[in-house]
């Protein structure tokens, strides 16, 4: 099984993905990061890793090489591990081309949703990305408008449960976790 996660910026799929993880710990479960894949591409260029170049790069792999270019990466990497695991974690797809190549498997989309306000906090908190946390809300919501953020409503309309929202506490989102796990997941 192949389980895709769609969501905004900072929602919770990493979360999600590390308590997954934590509650099948008799599977063996594998996890494909696509920020983790940009990260190394940008890396390698010596590209600043904001979420703006994450999702520029993405923009012009699929207008230069096609719409499905960045899909097919996540395929081969689903590909390679699947045969020895029982089940992939994708964590994320974000575009309709992933869409058509996560239901190419026996597979699952589960949506993650957490308002922007709470988004942007995150942000102020984490500071993953280069420039994350000197952001102002305005950049912030202009860069929920990039290229890999646009169909993220889309695709969580095939979202096998209502959407977790992430909102509150990590208990609370936690709490929506294992009720997931253990009415879709845990059986795999």
């Amino acid at each position: 099984m192949v389980i895709g996660l769609v969501g905004p910026s900072l929602s919770g799929k990493d979360f999600l993905v590390k308590t997954i993880l934590e509650l099948a710990q008799d599977k063996h479960i594998a996890v494909v990061n696509t920020g983790k894949l940009l990260k190394q591409t940008l890396d390698f260029w010596g590209i600043h890793g904001t979420g703006r170049n994450y999702s520029k790069l993405v923009e012009i792999m699929c207008t230069a090489y096609g719409e499905h270019t960045f899909s097919k990466v996540i395929f081969r990497e689903v590909t390679n591990v699947l045969h020895t695991h029982h089940a992939v974690i994708i964590n994320a797809i974000r575009l309709i081309p992933d869409l058509l190549m996560l239901q190419s498997f026996p597979s699952i989309v589960v949506a993650i949703t957490a308002d922007y306000e709470v988004c942007f906090q995150r942000t102020k908190d984490r500071r993953d990305k280069v420039g994350e946390g000197s952001q102002t809300f305005e950049q912030f919501l202009e860069e929920r408008q990039t290229y890999t953020e646009r169909d993220i409503t889309t695709i969580s309309r095939y979202a096998v449960v209502p959407p977790l929202t992430n909102n509150g506490t990590r208990e609370e989102f936690r709490e929506q976790i294992v009720q997931l796990y253990a009415y879709k997941i845990g059986q795999i």
